[in-house]
């Protein structure tokens, strides 16, 4: 391995002109120079790759694509991996290269080692994984005609240009069943480049569009695919059989998890397990050539949980719903197997709650089984042979022919009661709290709707008699009227467009959007589903489209929302949760909650 002192005096020795002069023409324009961009081709002073010695950049200005030394120069444009760029490099200005060697630890340098422990070796190790656990026989160009081994976690990093440099981040690299580098088009390029995960050592510097740290990226438009240990690529190599295969999420569950006795393949996400609604190619290869009978997707131990950071309009079975979309999606990917005469067994499993507070599979063989690991593997044994899934560590349920609403219980979405109750001491703290789309709350700690209805809005009118014969009747009617009352109440009704005709609104807080007539409907629809009797329900449901048809809805009542505007000295921009006001001296930002008028 060549030392980091190497490393860091080629990058400072090299210049970024003359390495790309070794390979191209370059054109002299003022300070800087200009040449063919090797992404898109574009030749032309401000519109190829403009070289800017003075910052050790190069950018093109048609593209975007840039580097920022002769090291990725030589990896992007010209395909060199890592060590080939820095070996070039190095025989270009004479430097000799430094290889580091292994070091004997003595007990005395033991804690200095520690205590300078890369996030590479912090990462594997919090795993309970070695450097040689997590390496692949592949082909590592198109020309090599012999599988090698190489390292597949490597530290490494991305810098602002979207370009791998040295540093302590951990970069991932993918490899398909066959040994070959997983390659992805660059948007808006006719290039391929090798698929790589980088881990950030600090995700809180490393935010999404909406604000939240993320703890891996990918690069842009390389879409999801799935990582296979090197075991894994050897029993379908062989064609050996795997009769239980796993899905875990994340790369070092999906090796952890294999290396003691537990075949699986990781995935970007619990998401990301297909693309496009069908299952990956390669997928399908492992489970016909090993043979795969059952395949289990293994979730963490917070599989449950909802979330702790609770906003009054968000929906607080999001997170849960997110869950059972993923493992519904898994029965369904698995379920396509029966179109190929193959037919599989589904399961979804957890993580148990244990005193360690293991979330994955890879903390529960790390902490609580350290040292006995072989016990897992026994206790999923046992668990798949018990009626209700249940084992010591793990807990499994058979979803093979389990309708959406079946699914759906696990996390009991189809009971607002009982949901409330499971996750009452979160709940219990706020004045109220939305699921589905209906809020609720806790008074006393009594769970109650917080949309209760007024006498003048109950929608419907229930008459009772008794006929003839001394027996009970009753008849159930639609109450037009107090049904105009409760959209009016809840926000809806007709707004006057500029075009004198007029579109329905609904009105929450300060914004107003246009719905369709459907949307109405399903908003009555759906709060009769969890506040009135069956028989009210079913009545909704054979006069649905009458009571609540665009004709019918043409007699809600009109609003007049006073709505914001710009004046000659201010203008207002709006976004999702907050508006600018923008004046020639400053932009103020404000919430929607403090606007006076309507948007």
């Amino acid at each position: 391995m060549i030392s980091d002192s190497t490393i860091i005096r080629i990058k400072e020795t090299s210049k970024i002109h003359e390495v790309i002069q070794d390979f191209q023409a370059i054109h002299k324009s003022g300070a800087s120079y200009y040449t063919k961009c090797p992404e898109c081709s574009k030749d032309a002073k401000n519109k190829g790759l403009m070289i800017t010695p003075s910052k050790s950049i190069a950018k093109c200005f048609s593209c975007g694509f840039s580097i920022t030394d002769g090291i990725a120069y030589l990896m992007k444009a010209q395909n060199h991996s890592f060590p080939e760029a820095l070996k070039h490099l190095a025989s270009k200005y004479n430097i000799l290269i430094d290889e580091e060697r292994p070091v004997q630890v003595t007990s005395k340098m033991h804690k200095s080692k520690a205590a300078s422990k890369s996030f590479l070796q912090s990462q594997l190790s919090e795993s309970g994984l070695k450097p040689e656990d997590v390496t692949a026989r592949c082909f590592e160009d198109d020309s090599s005609k012999t599988l090698r081994e190489t390292q597949v976690f490597r530290s490494g990093t991305k810098d602002q240009y979207n370009q791998l440099t040295f540093g302590d981040d951990v970069i991932i690299y993918y490899y398909d069943l066959e040994g070959n580098k997983v390659m992805y088009q660059k948007p808006n390029s006719t290039r391929f480049e090798h698929l790589y995960r980088v881990r950030w050592q600090n995700p809180d510097l490393h935010l999404d569009k909406h604000g939240h740290a993320i703890k891996y990226s990918s690069p842009k438009g390389s879409g999801s695919h799935l990582y296979f240990p090197q075991f894994i690529r050897e029993q379908y190599r062989t064609k050996k059989q795997i009769t239980r295969l796993f899905i875990q999420e994340g790369e070092k569950k999906a090796e952890k998890a294999t290396k003691h006795g537990m075949p699986s393949v990781g995935i970007m996400g619990i998401h990301n397990l297909g693309q496009n609604g069908t299952i990956p190619h390669e997928m399908q290869l492992l489970v016909k050539a090993c043979g795969v009978k059952e395949v289990i997707f293994v979730l963490d131990a917070d599989w449950y949980e909802i979330s702790h950071n609770i906003k009054p309009s968000t929906r607080v079975d999001l997170r849960p719903l997110t869950f059972f979309s993923a493992v519904r999606n898994f029965r369904d990917y698995f379920k396509s197997f029966n179109n190929l005469g193959i037919h599989l067994e589904t399961y979804f499993a957890y993580i148990k709650p244990n005193k360690n507070q293991d979330k994955g599979i890879d903390d529960l063989l790390t902490k609580t089984l350290n040292q006995k690991e072989e016990s897992l593997k026994t206790d999923i044994d046992q668990a798949m042979n018990e009626k209700d899934g249940t084992g010591e560590f793990i807990q499994l349920h058979k979803i093979t022919t389990l309708t959406d609403y079946q699914i759906k219980q696990f996390w009991h979405l189809d009971a607002p009661d009982i949901f409330a109750e499971k996750h009452k001491k979160i709940l219990e703290n706020y004045p109220e709290f939305l699921i589905g789309k209906h809020k609720w709350r806790f008074t006393a700690g009594k769970f109650e709707s917080a949309q209760p209805l007024e006498e003048a809005e109950i929608y419907w009118k229930l008459e009772k008699w008794e006929d003839k014969s001394g027996r009970e009747r009753q008849k159930i009617q639609f109450d037009y009227a107090n049904c105009y009352n409760f959209l009016q109440n809840r926000g809806y009704g007709r707004i006057m467009m500029a075009s004198q005709e007029y579109r329905f609104a609904h009105m929450n807080g300060y914004v107003v959007k246009l719905v369709d007539s459907y949307q109405i409907k399903d908003f009555v629809m759906d709060f009769t589903k969890v506040i009135a009797p069956k028989d009210v329900l079913n009545m909704m449901y054979r006069g649905g489209k009458m009571y609540l048809g665009p004709d019918s809805l043409s007699n809600v009542n009109f609003i007049h929302p006073e709505f914001e505007v710009s004046s000659k000295d201010h203008q207002m921009l709006y976004f999702q949760n907050k508006a600018w006001k923008i004046t020639s001296m400053k932009i103020q930002e404000i919430p929607l909650t403090e606007l006076t008028h309507y948007v």
